[in-house]
């Protein structure tokens, strides 16, 4: 069998496929079910306080980007919820805020080794109880809520044989069955990627989203601000890439340059995308498959901080 000399290295997206060779060879992410993790800083807040507007404190959230997708600054909104603003000296503008920094994704090195990205502070300073409470303590609640812009990415490929309705036994690859598959770090993830005969011009394949991230995380409609609405929950942009024109996915636009893109519902349960691919050309290739989808996350983190009556202990002093 006479082996056709390699002329080229050609990359699509995140896969690199031989020229002449055949075989896709989808590059390696990090991977990992998370996005953004969320901390409050040690004893910001405080376990305990006092009233009476002597005992101001700080509430610090500690940001860190575990995935493999990066964030500006501006994409990401921390707001503290659980408290009254008025209650501690603050006011409904001053519990919203956005980072300082941008946060970076997690990478590779040289060696292949994961680089963690650097931590980001986000302050709420100047917390203050200046009212007397009624009784000796108080507990209340302190949440922080974080939403923020992200995206997945997935790289898979497709089987293509000279003869797709009857394939040679034996050949390059199998036209039917699972599909190669590897994925960027997200808490929303591509699985199960399947290919099947289509006839004498077609192949199909389907692909699975699911969310994967912590207990607490919700998926809102990209560009959305996480707005707490029945028409932008659990919906995600999905952009299914081939480079060969006559792609088609259900429930997605096609265009003409071997894309399909739109917005669908997961409505809290793993979605199953289905897509056909025309093949003008039938030979023994693979053909690589960029799958990209984009949502906003909302994630947050609670803990309670203790009001006690200073009264008290002026006068058990």
């Amino acid at each position: 069998m006479r082996t056709a000399p390699i002329a080229a290295i050609c990359t699509l997206l995140l896969i690199a496929a031989c020229a002449g060779g055949g075989k896709v060879s989808l590059t390696t992410f990090l991977g990992g079910n998370d996005g953004i993790s969320i901390e409050f800083d040690k004893n910001a807040p405080p376990k305990e306080v006092f009233d009476g507007g002597d005992f101001p404190f700080d509430v610090v959230v500690k940001l860190q980007n575990k995935g493999e997708y990066a964030v500006a600054k501006d994409n990401v909104k921390v707001t503290i919820t659980g408290i009254r603003p008025q209650e501690f000296d603050q006011t409904d503008a001053g519990l919203k805020k956005a980072p300082d920094e941008d946060l970076t994704e997690r990478k590779k090195d040289t060696q292949g080794s994961p680089v963690e990205p650097n931590q980001v502070y986000v302050e709420f300073k100047d917390f203050n109880h200046k009212t007397d409470i009624t009784g000796a303590q108080l507990s209340f609640p302190v949440r922080a809520e974080v939403c923020y812009d992200y995206g997945t990415t997935a790289a898979t490929s497709l089987c293509v044989r000279r003869n797709l309705a009857n394939p040679e036994v034996g050949g390059l690859c199998e036209l039917e069955g699972d599909r190669p598959l590897s994925t960027s770090g997200a808490p929303v993830q591509v699985e199960n990627v399947k290919e099947f005969r289509r006839g004498k011009d077609s192949v199909g394949f389907t692909f699975t989203i699911k969310e994967v991230g912590p207990p607490n995380g919700k998926i809102f409609q990209k560009s959305s601000g996480c707005a707490g609405d029945r028409t932008t929950e659990d919906r995600v942009f999905v952009s299914v890439k081939t480079d060969i024109p006559g792609l088609s996915c259900q429930g997605l636009d096609t265009a003409s340059d071997g894309r399909a893109e739109g917005t669908i519902a997961l409505y809290g349960e793993p979605r199953e995308v289905s897509c056909v691919q025309k093949i003008p050309t039938p030979s023994d290739y693979e053909v690589p498959i960029t799958i990209k989808l984009g949502y906003d996350y909302r994630d947050h983190v609670e803990t309670s901080i203790l009001v006690k009556h200073a009264g008290e202990v002026n006068a058990s002093a």
